[in-house]
């Protein structure tokens, strides 16, 4: 006889991180220990619109990690008469309203507390203190504004992972150690569309969920680490008239850019299959670096082409300058030695057209825009030349430090 399926204690005791519109969402787990499989309820939703996992959706210990991230217990909403334990640098999940009604949930940092003079309504307390807040991400991320009590809710730490995840992520990690010929991407979008009805409902951690007519996607190809699809055993000499795998870095990228995003850009515009690394970055650095593998001498050219025109730049939507670093170098340069379902990812660019994001694009010299990022580029190139200089300066001195204790011993 089979062990009952686990759930989360408290029935809706914990919020969950969506990756397609960044928001928080009060969730429930239920854990199926003979499915191996957890599925994630909504508050407010129905059965239909619930998440299923499974461990073959995740690659590496780093997407479980990611996806480990994206659970936190349910934050404690700010009440009128604690207003004064909310403090500067205090992280908080606040409600947003991008277009002035649908309103979602957003971590944010408290800049500032505005106090003033509370009043009593019908024998309550009401607070009418003003909080001042930096989002730390959604669409107004790195924005200040100003909310009421009634939009702050407390983040409560991690003190101990929910059962009914921690069993599912022990699962997945002991497939991964077992390793496997294929895995499909760790978000996979007909898994992840719950349906909006007409409405709003607010749940008891002081979440919304604004609901109408359109349909939106908890879930959607940003969790696809294309760069990390596995893997046929293959010869980099596979064909013999092109001639192997080459790299290229680019820099200069917008932190949070997915790998598929890097991969759906270069197909759109050149109809070459790529993979894309996405290097961590130190949080001081105000961009990410990525490394790109094409299949064939070719398809490296006309990559090179797309991202080092001198007709033109690729650009994202904030206007960042993509620069290449360094090219026409083989795949042992970079220490990437895995080989990537090219018929996978085809298959996935079909199926995912209609959820593309145009997060790059390309701007020609005559556009404002260009011109501007033509600048930044510039100044971007000084810079690693001047860190080059640096790094070669680093490089003589450890050599004479070195020679120094080798000769006195």
């Amino acid at each position: 006889m089979s062990a009952p399926p686990l759930n989360s204690a408290g029935g809706y005791n914990l919020e969950f991180h969506a990756p397609s519109d960044d928001a928080w969402y009060s969730v429930r787990a239920i854990f199926n220990g003979k499915k191996k499989e957890l599925t994630v309820k909504f508050e407010n939703f129905g059965d239909g619109e619930d998440l299923v996992f499974k461990p073959d959706r995740f690659v590496t210990a780093c997407d479980l990690e990611e996806f480990e991230a994206r659970f936190r217990p349910v934050s404690h909403q700010l009440q009128d008469w604690e207003c004064r334990e909310a403090k500067k640098g205090m992280l908080v999940c606040v409600s947003h309203s991008a277009d002035g009604l649908d309103n979602r949930f957003y971590d944010a940092t408290i800049e500032e507390v505005i106090h003033k003079d509370h009043s009593v309504v019908n024998g309550e307390e009401v607070c009418s203190c003003a909080f001042v807040v930096v989002w730390k991400h959604g669409p107004a991320k790195h924005l200040l504004h100003r909310k009421k009590i009634e939009s702050i809710c407390i983040v409560q730490s991690v003190s101990e992972l929910d059962p009914a995840v921690a069993s599912f992520l022990e699962v997945a990690r002991q497939e991964i150690e077992g390793g496997a010929c294929f895995k499909a991407p760790p978000f996979s979008t007909h898994e992840f569309s719950p349906g909006e009805r007409k409405g709003s409902q607010r749940s008891a951690s002081g979440m919304w969920f604004m609901q109408g007519d359109d349909e939106f996607k908890v879930g959607t190809q940003e969790g696809l680490d294309v760069g990390e699809l596995p893997l046929l055993e293959t010869s980099d000499d596979d064909d013999p008239h092109m001639g192997g795998r080459y790299a290229l870095l680019v820099d200069n990228l917008e932190k949070g850019i997915s790998p598929s995003e890097i991969v759906q850009f270069i197909h759109r515009e050149t109809s070459v299959l790529v993979e894309a690394h996405i290097s961590s970055s130190f949080f001081y650095e105000t961009c990410t670096k990525a490394a790109i593998v094409v299949d064939s001498k070719r398809n490296f050219h006309e990559v090179c082409n797309l991202l080092d025109s001198p007709d033109h730049l690729v650009i994202s939507q904030t206007g960042r300058p993509l620069v290449i670093t360094e090219k026409s170098l083989p795949l042992s340069t970079y220490r990437i030695t895995t080989q990537t379902n090219y018929t996978q990812i085809r298959k996935w660019l079909h199926g995912s057209k209609e959820q593309e994001k145009h997060v790059l694009r390309i701007a020609t010299p005559a556009l404002e825009e260009y011109r501007r990022a033509k600048q930044l580029k510039d100044l971007l190139t000084e810079f690693a030349s001047h860190q080059k200089c640096l790094f070669q300066t680093l490089s003589k001195k450890e050599n004479e430090i070195k020679q120094h204790f080798s000769s006195a011993m």
